[in-house]
């Protein structure tokens, strides 16, 4: 199918388009709102500035594809394939990404507000300036993953893997990361405002100038003071 054919179809009142070959198509600005896309392939699509609200992309392919700036808010992309995706600046608002493979991805500056990423691989990604705000990451895989300046508060974080993650300047205010793995993680200047870590492992990690303000720490007990501070 080529893009003139879906396009006319979609506006002629089509939205089932499960399982199309749509690999390297040009939609770049293209509207699509509420569109059955799953299982379809979109390998190195171009869907820059497009309209894909509450679209249905289960287990579609999406490797390599430009999603730049597309809104994409209550979308369903449960087990899609994005690895390489470009999501920079996206609007991914209570998405549904569970169990998305999305290593490598570019996510930098996108809005993934009360989203549902639950064991998702994001191994690696960039995640630069990213809006996590009350996000289920549960048992997610952002090992090696660039959070720098993300905002993770009160996001549900516990048991993901976060080792040699960068962490620096972000906000994790309210955030649960109990038996999270942070070995070797960087939270330098972080804000870790009423974190649970309890149970979590930091060996290793970058603690200075942390913020630590009723934390609770990996055995339990509750660091009151305020201000910057180092792990004791």
């Amino acid at each position: 199918m080529n893009a003139t054919e879906i396009l006319s179809r979609y506006a002629q009142g089509d939205r089932e388009f499960t399982g199309t070959q749509l690999q390297q198509l040009d939609l770049s600005r293209k509207i699509l709102n509420g569109a059955n896309l799953k299982n379809a392939n979109l390998t190195n699509v171009n869907l820059m500035n497009a309209e894909l609200k509450e679209a249905d992309l289960q287990g579609a392919c999406l490797r390599g594809a430009n999603l730049s700036e597309a809104n994409l808010s209550e979308a369903n992309l449960i087990d899609a394939e994005l690895t390489n995706a470009n999501l920079t600046k996206a609007n991914l608002s209570r998405v549904n990404m569970s169990g998305a493979k999305l290593s490598w991805v570019s996510m930098s500056q996108a809005n993934l507000s009360e989203a549902n990423l639950s064991c998702v691989d994001l191994i690696g990604s960039n995640l630069k300036e990213i809006n996590l705000t009350m996000a289920n990451l549960l048992l997610a895989n952002l090992s090696g993953a660039d959070l720098s300046k993300a905002i993770l508060d009160q996001a549900d974080m516990s048991f993901s893997q976060l080792v040699g993650a960068n962490l620096r300047l972000a906000s994790l205010q309210g955030t649960k990361l109990c038996c999270a793995d942070l070995s070797a993680a960087s939270l330098w200047g972080a804000d870790l405002s009423g974190v649970d870590l309890r149970g979590a492992v930091i060996v290793g990690i970058d603690r200075r100038d942390a913020v630590l303000a009723g934390t609770i720490m990996p055995d339990g007990r509750i660091y009151s003071n305020t201000g910057k501070l180092s792990f004791p």
